[in-house]
């Protein structure tokens, strides 16, 4: 009983060195944030600019998969772009009120408050844009199915009446607002710890 006694304080010990240890570790400045501005790190959550977003989290499949939503695979690669679990540092933009007609991006330096139906239609026309890019080397590599390639063009290569076009544009945006208003909780805290860590730099 004793010897359990002993080696259950030494494992508290051992555990509260490592929690010291941690913190030490997530208190150090990032060193590259002065000479690229790509990234702030915070309590250990990076936090991408907002346009240079990390993709290496992406694979074919995870591509292949948008090309088979068609017209709703702007809206699905808008959510593994910038809401994926595996690549929480591209969390650099968010809704807070989905009646608001504002979101917040994340450029380097602020959190600034942008004109969402701008901001969400212009990542529309951008990831659309990449797909079309991801399909020919997909082509390239021979990874993407004829069939699913034939069926997916028509979206990405063929021009559309702007009619159809304004309607997909309409109800992407409109899925995407409500996918960064549903994450929002991560970037919104991400700004918190900043702006703390900016108040006690000044003291």
């Amino acid at each position: 009983e004793i010897v359990m006694r002993d080696m259950f304080e030494r494992l508290q010990q051992e555990n509260e060195s490592l929690k010291e240890q941690l913190e030490i570790k997530t208190t150090i400045p990032n060193i590259n944030n002065h000479s690229n501005n790509t990234t702030h790190i915070t309590n250990n959550v990076s936090v991408n600019v907002y346009g240079k977003e990390d993709m290496s989290h992406m694979t074919d499949a995870m591509y292949i998969r948008c090309c088979r939503q068609m017209q709703k695979s702007i809206e699905t690669l808008f959510r593994m772009k910038h809401f994926s679990n595996e690549m929480e540092s591209n969390q650099n933009l968010y809704i807070t009120n989905l009646r608001d007609a504002y979101m917040m991006l994340y450029n380097g330096k602020n959190w600034n408050k942008v004109n969402r139906l701008k901001t969400l239609t212009d990542i529309y026309y951008t990831l659309k844009d990449d797909l079309l890019g991801i399909v020919e080397t997909m082509r390239e590599k021979k990874t993407i199915d004829a069939e699913l390639d034939k069926h997916f063009k028509w979206f990405i290569e063929e021009e559309l009446s702007e009619e159809m076009e304004e309607r997909f544009v309409k109800a992407s945006c409109e899925t995407m607002a409500c996918t960064a208003y549903n994450n929002r909780h991560l970037p919104m805290k991400i700004k918190t710890q900043m702006e703390k860590e900016r108040r006690q730099a000044k003291y």
